[in-house]
């Protein structure tokens, strides 16, 4: 993702060498973007913005929106009522703030997952079926341990293979992230294997997930995938087949491990008191202390939330607020277009699946709001611009609700051990669905929906041919040019020429590695210490390599074991040989990305264009999301707490 004519930048996804310690931590603002503010609402006669009161009907407090949204909070902080016009919405399931806490070191589910006990047949798993191929134990070939699991299907007519799987069964937990990883090696494979998780959901009903390896003949390379289980989902096995091919192929290391260690969402409670039209509700368990607000703001319900951690350690938290909506029957939208009628047993939400497919499913909502709805009344839930990762869904288990992965770290220097989120409850006419939700968001978020650009028109990226060689260039209302290679055309004919630059990495050819895979990790990570002492050579617009690999070693992210982030996934490495180093543009950190960007792209670059008489439009900043949303983060859980401005 790129964000073109603007300095923001979005990486929510790091480990900081310098800023951080080794787990993540999240700030609830990664991008230089408007401070949420604090809204103020007249309580005038017959519009009376803010109704609060205490009864037993009602509970610790209500708060009214002025179009008929009353919202009220027990004394403990759950939801004892939640009507639109008049009517009761509320059901008796639990509601109001959750938690969970990202285990470090969880248990496998998959019982001698690098298959290093067992004769014959490794302990704990079986082979059967199949029209061909063998499975064997191969003591000479593995990623991990001492042993592997090879399959073998000779000549080259498609067969499928034995199936080869856990067991026995392993319980699940409903509304769960696991995480499933293998690593596979192949020889001559004319398909990929796939392994497979196998789930039964509480009516019999099974369903599969699964990582299939690459073809053809590959070394050891790692799979991996975070699967969140349904709502009513009991438990599963693995399973690994070849459906149809031959050739080679080698299996180790099969692990399913539950992201929060087997726990279960728990809530915060805690009291809630009133005073000058807000609701306020403070907890403390387990070392975290929450603080929440509840404000009427005219036609929505606002909430500010912070949490904090007082153990001053590095930890990775889902909080979530629920509404107690047993709602079966009413309609979710997924977008503008596509409603779904809600059933029991189904998780509905709609989630950035390109962004998870870099991430292993580790990803966020389409929209910063989401809507349920029936003909007579619709609920939303809504939250700020931003670069978060904040998701909606709804079921008939936990409700409508709003969710947020965060950390807390004291390394993050501006706000350590602590995170703050903020979000809407509203409703709308529930005819026009998503649209009607849609704008109410956006008259709660005006400042969103301002352009700073003052020229509008097309967006070239010349990558092909010169905009000054194509014929007639004005008839396609050019108004942006991607690189500043003609500046003078641009000024000449109203086009603002921008200077490239990629903000969260620094990319070094390795030509000699041109068409091929990737370096081995000790030949990439040697190459940058040799090229933090190179005084000689230079780099993108003049950078020295000492200095462009030193900010680098400075500020690049780690994975768990004290490893730069080089080869996590393909993202990193064309095969045109380009090593992607992802390194951190923090202008709090001497040295950093931000500084060199600053002396040679940008000040630099103006002062070149300037003395040819020319104009600098501005510059692009490329991959300002996508660097950091490609490493590995502790448990595929939360982002850092980030010192970014």
């Amino acid at each position: 993702m790129a964000f073109r004519a603007t300095f923001s930048s979005f990486s929510f996804l790091t480990l900081y060498s310098s800023s951080c310690s080794t787990i993540p931590c999240r700030n609830t603002s990664l991008e230089t973007k408007t401070a949420r503010r604090r809204w103020a609402l007249a309580i005038t006669g017959a519009f009376v913005g803010i109704v609060l009161w205490v009864s037993a009907a009602f509970g610790q407090g209500t708060l009214t929106t002025n179009d008929g949204l009353a919202l009220s909070l027990s004394a403990t902080g759950s939801v004892s009522s939640l009507k639109v016009s008049g009517i009761e919405y509320a059901s008796a399931m639990a509601s109001g703030f959750f938690y969970k806490e990202a285990a470090v070191g969880s248990a496998n589910l998959a019982t001698n997952g690098s298959f290093e006990s067992g004769s014959g047949t490794p302990t704990g798993w079986s082979i059967s079926g199949g029209t061909g191929g063998t499975w064997s134990i191969d003591t000479t070939t593995y990623s991990d341990g001492i042993r592997s699991m090879k399959l073998s299907i000779p000549g080259t007519t498609s067969l499928r293979s034995p199936d080869f799987y856990t067991t026995a069964k392993f319980p699940l937990l409903p509304n769960t992230p696991y995480t499933m990883s293998c690593a596979m090696k192949t020889s001559g494979l004319s398909s990929g294997l796939t392994l497979y998780l196998l789930q039964q959901d509480s009516s019999g009903v099974w369903s599969q997930i699964g990582l299939s390896s690459v073809t053809g003949t590959s070394g050891w390379q790692t799979y991996s995938m975070t699967i969140t289980t349904a709502p009513n989902i009991v438990q599963g096995y693995l399973k690994a087949y070849l459906s149809s091919g031959y050739g080679t192929v080698w299996i180790d290391n099969a692990q399913l491990i539950d992201v929060f260690g087997g726990s279960a969402p728990a809530a915060f409670g805690g009291t809630v008191t009133s005073s000058g039209g807000t609701l306020t509700q403070t907890a403390s368990t387990n070392n975290l202390n929450l603080s929440a607000t509840f404000t009427g703001v005219g036609s929505a319900i606002r909430v500010d939330a912070t949490l904090t951690d007082t153990t001053g350690a590095d930890r990775g938290i889902e909080l979530s607020y629920r509404l107690p909506l047993n709602v079966p029957g009413w309609t979710w939208d997924d977008d503008f277009i596509n409603p779904r009628t809600i059933a029991a047993g189904t998780r509905y939400e709609s989630l950035d699946g390109t962004f998870g497919h870099y991430t292993m499913g580790h990803t966020y909502s389409n929209y910063p709001f989401a809507t349920v709805r029936s003909t007579s009344a619709a609920i939303s839930m809504a939250v700020p611009m931003g670069p978060t990762m904040d998701r909606f869904s709804y079921d008939t288990s936990y409700g409508f609700r709003f969710t947020s992965d965060i950390g807390l770290s004291p390394a993050a220097t501006k706000s350590p051990s602590k995170a703050t989120i903020s979000f809407w409850i509203y409703t709308q006419n529930p005819k026009w669905g998503l649209r009607t939700a849609a704008e109410r968001y956006y008259s709660l978020n005006p400042s969103s929906f301002t352009s700073n650009a003052t020229t509008l028109g097309a967006w070239a990226a010349t990558n092909v041919a010169p905009l000054s060689s194509v014929p007639s260039p004005l008839d396609f209302g050019w108004a942006y040019q991607e690189f500043d290679t003609e500046l003078s055309f641009d000024n000449a004919n109203g086009i603002l020429g921008f200077h490239y630059l990629s903000p969260t990495s620094w990319t070094r050819k390795f030509p000699q590695y041109a068409g091929q895979s990737q370096p081995a990790y000790s030949i990439l990570a040697n190459t940058l210490v040799s090229d933090s002492q190179d005084l000689v050579d230079v780099t993108e617009d003049g950078v020295p390599v000492s200095t462009m690999a030193t900010s680098v070693i400075n500020t690049a992210p780690y994975d768990q074991n004290g490893l730069y982030q080089l080869g996590y996934n393909s993202y990193f490495w064309n095969v045109g040989g380009w090593q992607m180093y992802p390194m951190l543009p923090d202008p709090d950190i001497a040295g950093s990305r931000y500084w060199i960007a600053k002396q040679y792209s940008v000040d630099n670059r103006i002062s070149a264009a300037l003395s040819a008489g020319e104009t600098l439009g501005g510059i692009f900043l490329d991959n300002v999301s996508s660097t950091f949303s490609n490493v590995k983060t502790t448990a595929n859980l939360s982002g850092p707490t980030s010192t970014l401005p």
